[in-house]
């Protein structure tokens, strides 16, 4: 009974002594606590401060960048007293990025000495926005006879479809038609006076309108006739832009003057659409588009759009060639006509790797950017699975290939291929 006496008074006598080194062990774990809890907070606030910083537009995040900052961090770390943000801002052609340091003073739950109440934390963070960059976009559309199938038309999806996207492209972007079907079509910048069959020469704009004025249209089909080989070797040299008919020599053979005129209706039934080079009026741009003008017929060869979009892009001056190239083939089948098998792919790679070291106006204008132009290329089945066509396949890569039904949906395709070049957040 003694030694239980002595064994109880003993560990009595070691917890005493013991005691304030637990209750020392305690304060300091909970202060660790504290600590710890504090600088993730301040992280997190950090983090979430500058992405609320890259969301501000660029001029307004120079003019008050460490201010907003401060409110942000007050805001986000309620009940801290002192708390400050330091922000910086740095801006390039292609983004504009975003350092925050955070920083914010706590009071220690257990206070043992008034010089050291309180303990800071900081948080650091980077963010980075993406300024939308004006693009150039290629609406590469199948004109074939089977666009004119379903109600409404799936030509007339895809002109509204097209109208809605180009109202929403970032400023001084610019948007090009490029229409095919069995040929490719486009204006040659000749007038030709109905009555005579002869060339206007005049510049004057007056003297190129009216009812007795034709706006001359040539005709091109790349394939016929030609090697594959030959086409990818020389798809942006004169050799392959020649046309497949001569359009007023062609009318004019058998001229007799009062036929004439017949002879270009009959023509511009045939084809009555042409393609319309980028342009940054997108206004007159969508009201072409809605023209009766462009309308259905003949068979689908996609390459004809293709290499007629690729040739538009390419000979475009570096002074006006945006720093994003997109070109997006708009089809409901198959090809008629197939580009031979194995040839797509190379075809492809050419037009992505000459477009893409092609100079445009960014790198002009500011010698320091280094990034090559960027050139993204899908294909957006309309009420067809694209995957059926092959060829379309082996040249745009089946990661670039989409199918809509609707004309939302099909906004909705196109528009997710803009969505890293119109401007996104990251840290």
């Amino acid at each position: 009974m003694n030694r239980l006496k002595n064994s109880c008074g003993a560990a009595a006598f070691i917890f005493i002594l013991i005691l304030p080194v637990l209750i020392c062990v305690m304060a300091l774990s909970l202060q660790a606590s504290q600590i710890l809890l504090a600088q993730s907070k301040i992280a997190e606030a950090s983090e979430v401060t500058s992405l609320a910083l890259s969301a501000l537009s660029e001029e307004r995040a120079q003019q008050e960048v460490s201010s907003y900052a401060t409110r942000v961090l007050k805001h986000y770390l309620e009940g801290t007293d002192d708390v400050k943000g330091q922000a910086t801002m740095k801006s390039s052609t292609f983004q504009f990025q975003t350092e925050l340091m955070g920083e914010a003073t706590h009071e220690f739950w257990f206070k043992h000495k008034p010089q050291a109440d309180t303990f800071k934390v900081s948080g650091a963070s980077t963010s980075r926005k993406h300024k939308p960059q004006p693009m150039d976009v290629y609406f590469i559309t199948d004109l074939s006879e089977s666009m004119n199938r379903s109600d409404p038309s799936r030509l007339t999806i895809v002109k509204d479809a097209i109208r809605q996207v180009v109202s929403k492209l970032p400023k001084e972007s610019r948007a090009a038609f490029i229409g095919y079907n069995t040929e490719n079509v486009k204006l040659s910048k000749r007038y030709i006076d109905k009555r005579t069959g002869r060339e206007i020469t005049s510049e004057k704009p007056t003297d190129l309108q009216g009812p007795n004025v034709w706006a001359e249209k040539s005709i091109y089909d790349y394939l016929t006739g030609r090697h594959p080989d030959f086409i990818i070797e020389n798809l942006f040299s004169e050799a392959l832009s020649k046309k497949k008919m001569s359009p007023i020599d062609k009318l004019l053979e058998g001229y007799v003057p009062p036929d004439l005129d017949k002879k270009i209706r009959n023509f511009e039934k045939k084809y009555p659409f042409y393609d319309i080079s980028p342009t940054a009026d997108l206004g007159s741009f969508k009201r072409t588009i809605q023209s009766n003008a462009i309308n259905a017929n003949g068979n689908t060869h996609s390459w004809n759009g293709i290499i007629a979009a690729a040739q538009e892009a390419y000979r475009q001056p570096s002074s006006d060639f945006n720093p994003q190239q997109v070109f997006v083939l708009l089809t409901d089948g198959e090809d008629s006509k197939k580009f031979p098998k194995g040839y797509y792919a190379p075809l492809c790679k050419k037009i992505r790797n000459d477009i893409s070291d092609k100079q445009n106006r960014s790198q002009i204008q500011n010698s320091s950017v280094e990034e090559k132009t960027k050139v993204t290329m899908s294909v957006i089945g309309v009420e067809f699975n694209p995957y059926k066509n092959e060829g379309v396949t082996e040249c745009f890569g089946r990661e670039n290939i989409f199918e809509a039904k609707r004309e939302d949906e099909l906004v909705k395709k196109i528009l997710q291929l803009f969505e890293y070049e119109m401007g996104s957040l990251g840290y």
